[in-house]
């Protein structure tokens, strides 16, 4: 019921400006490869070169590149985001892994794993190769990241919610829920306080049921939920026999 919600709230928005522009941007998958991720970075670098898109456009190309840029030089994980992993036969894990400094995942026979530099899809190929180590022909089966997202604002539980990377943004909002008077419009994602998903492109990101990998969030994000004017209708009807009232008084006058 929630997503039917947003979407159509979102859908009274206007629709992408992708869509009304040029050179559709081509998206990876939920969890974008190296070389998606390097395809997508060359288009959007491409988009902010170029006057055939909009000044909007071309800033939103402009900033999106950063974030991929930085993904690829630094990788995904940080502190704080946890990883799900079973390696069956072996008991090197009983439930989630958290990401300390470094960023590492540490196994209490082994020791830490090193993050630096690996993006989430890449995780399992990662800790196979590196648990391979240690012992013969790791078996993972499952390695999924949760990203620890703050959510502030008209929403029903504030705090760090933990959510899967392959999650769409839609989706996401679902987990800590949407207070009554939540002004889904105007959501807009911080990091280190700044603006890196205006308003706009949050819309179109629902619309689009993009990712939060395909958005390039990490652990320490903040979406920030408004919320609309709280105004009763006693409130209202106040106003209106005001204006009213007024209305009726210079009339009589002039």
């Amino acid at each position: 019921m929630l997503r039917k919600i947003l979407i159509l709230v979102l859908a009274l928005a206007p629709m992408s400006a992708l869509a009304q522009e040029p050179g559709q941007l081509t998206q990876p998958r939920l969890l974008g490869t190296r070389a998606e991720l390097e395809e997508q970075l060359a288009q959007l670098e491409g988009m902010a070169a170029s006057r055939a898109y909009s000044d909007r456009l071309r800033r939103q190309a402009e900033e999106e590149a950063a974030l991929l840029a930085r993904r690829l030089e630094e990788g995904d994980f940080r502190v704080g985001d946890r990883v799900v992993l079973t390696v069956p036969g072996e008991g090197l894990v009983a439930d989630t892994l958290q990401v300390v400094a470094g960023p590492a995942i540490v196994f209490p026979q082994i020791g830490a794993i090193e993050l630096r530099g690996v993006l989430r899809a890449e995780l399992q190929d990662h800790l196979t190769e590196e648990l391979g180590r240690y012992i013969r022909d790791p078996d993972i089966r499952q390695a999924d990241v949760l990203v620890g997202i703050g959510f502030v604002g008209a929403v029903s539980t504030q705090g760090i919610h933990y959510v899967p990377a392959e999650a769409s943004l839609g989706d996401a909002l679902r987990i800590p829920g949407l207070a009554s008077n939540a002004k889904v419009e105007d959501v807009e994602i911080l990091r280190g306080g700044m603006v890196i998903w205006d308003k706009e492109a949050v819309r179109e990101a629902v619309q689009d049921f993009r990712s939060l990998d395909q958005l390039s969030l990490q652990a320490g994000d903040a979406v920030r939920v408004p919320q609309r004017a709280d105004r009763s209708w006693l409130t209202w009807i106040t106003v209106t026999a005001s204006l009213i009232t007024s209305i009726t008084i210079i009339a009589r006058v002039f």
